[in-house]
């Protein structure tokens, strides 16, 4: 069993790494910023993948009691939860439209080091420490974080322009609300749900197929916004005109209607009117969801 359990993760490395190659090859097309983010979130489920692979081997091989056996699994699996930490927050900034402030910024860095001091200090100890640094500072960090995200991208759902988009992150968010009871006993207790802790390497699987349906599905185009400037592609889906760009543009840059109007020179009816007929076209509700719409598919 544990060599099926060996080949499950060896299977959800390769399936890892294939995503993450589809997703870079996406992003040196398009040169999407949210690409990058989402394919840093790909590298932990390769070294999540990987720490599972190098330690079942190190069962097999009878060197798990080893320092290698020990440490290594350990230290790959910390930094693949570390790169998550991170990259997860960007990522699920960048998809509802959030612009991270100065505030936000070092307070994702104040965790991401709170979370490697713990990492290092849970390294070094072996005893009854090894259990409180575990439970008592890794285990707030990482579930914390989790449930903020989840929080907070549940308050701002709506900005999501796309619907399909929309309803794909509910889908994930739900599903991952649903097994976190079940997550918190398994970090908790270290209990396996099959033999060998093959769950590990299925949900990995699981994610790595889905996040390749999902690059094609949302990244696999141009961008809407180059440079500061509407692109082609943008133009020609959506079939805007050259002053409806130009409200777009600056409705992304925040201005309000009435600043549009005196800074094209027409009335706020005219800037309202225009405004509307983008709405219509794009599909979106409002001007966040419009915002939303061309930050999170910048090339910039």
């Amino acid at each position: 069993m544990i060599h099926i359990a060996l080949f499950g993760s060896l299977f959800s490395l390769c399936a890892g790494a294939v995503s993450l190659t589809v997703s870079m090859l996406f992003f040196l097309r398009y040169r999407k910023r949210v690409i990058v983010w989402y394919s840093l979130l790909l590298g932990t489920v390769i070294l999540l993948a990987l720490s599972r692979m190098i330690e079942l081997y190190c069962r097999i091989a009878g060197i798990e009691q080893t320092t290698f056996g020990r440490l290594l699994p350990t230290i790959i699996e910390k930094a693949g939860y570390l790169l998550g930490l991170i990259s997860g927050t960007r990522f699920c900034f960048c998809l509802i439209g959030i612009q991270l402030k100065k505030w936000m910024h070092l307070l994702i860095v104040g965790i991401s080091v709170l979370y490697t001091a713990a990492t290092f200090a849970e390294l070094l100890n072996t005893t009854s420490g090894y259990q409180f640094i575990r439970l008592g500072v890794g285990l707030p960090i990482l579930f914390g974080t989790y449930i903020a995200l989840c929080i907070i991208t549940a308050l701002k759902l709506d900005s999501i322009a796309e619907r399909q988009l929309r309803m794909t992150v509910k889908l994930f968010f739900t599903l991952s609300i649903l097994v976190l009871p079940l997550s918190l006993v398994k970090y908790f207790r270290d209990l396996p749900y099959l033999p060998w802790h093959l769950e590990n390497s299925i949900v990995l699987i699981v994610i790595a197929v889905g996040s390749i349906m999902f690059a094609f599905r949302f990244f696999n185009r141009p961008s809407y916004l180059v440079q500061g400037r509407i692109s082609e592609y943008f133009r020609s889906r959506f079939g805007t005109t050259d002053r409806e760009e130009e409200i777009v543009l600056c409705t992304v840059q925040g201005l309000s209607n009435n600043e549009i109007g005196q800074k094209l020179c027409i009335s706020v009816r005219t800037v309202e009117s225009h405004l509307y007929k983008v709405f219509q076209k794009t599909g979106v509700k409002n001007r966040i969801q419009l915002i939303n719409l061309l930050s999170s598919d910048s090339a910039d």
